[in-house]
């Protein structure tokens, strides 16, 4: 088996008083056909989820898929209707990596991957559908496969919104 990596996306980071506090949520893959020509399908997850919940843990998340950029954690994962639901916590008051990638999602960095072996498919066309999956890791990427899932919302910190408006009062004033 080799070991897959499908590009899905979209993110919602969120925060914490006083400030950010490195927390996001989205869809780490969901059951859209991707640019690879792969479609996850409902129920591909469920196995998956049961063992890492008997485990008492959840994949890591990387940057870019290489596991020696530990970036975060999953605080809860799920399948709905969409796809594969993720809560998590980047580090970033801890590693400095993590710190880079919430710097890239406020400037746009917009892409969620999962690394996966499949372990069940079938093929109709040109079209591979995957109906069960042995998720191994979540990482957030520069260019997810599936090309519809990009950020849906972003929120910055209150301290981050305020400067914002600071900077854009003191234009203001200027014109």
């Amino acid at each position: 088996m080799n070991l897959l990596h499908q590009h899905c996306f979209c993110i919602k980071a969120t925060d914490d008083a006083p400030g950010f506090s490195g927390h996001f949520s989205g869809y780490a893959s969901t059951f859209e056909q991707d640019r690879d020509r792969d479609r996850i399908l409902p129920g591909s997850f469920q196995e998956t989820l049961t063992k890492w919940q008997s485990e008492g843990r959840f994949p890591h998340v990387y940057s870019e898929h290489d596991p020696y950029e530990f970036i975060g954690i999953c605080t809860l994962l799920k399948e709905d209707e969409k796809g594969l639901y993720i809560e998590g916590k980047l580090l970033i008051d801890h590693i400095q990596k993590a710190a880079e990638v919430y710097q890239a999602l406020k400037k746009g960095l917009n892409g969620l991957s999962i690394g996966f072996y499949v372990k069940k498919s079938y093929r109709q066309g040109n079209i591979r559908f995957i109906s069960q999956v042995d998720l191994k890791e979540i990482s957030i990427v520069q260019e997810p496969c599936n090309q519809e899932a990009r950020i849906g919302e972003y929120k910055a910190s209150f301290q981050e919104v305020f400067r914002s408006l600071q900077r854009l009062k003191n234009v203001l004033k200027t014109h």
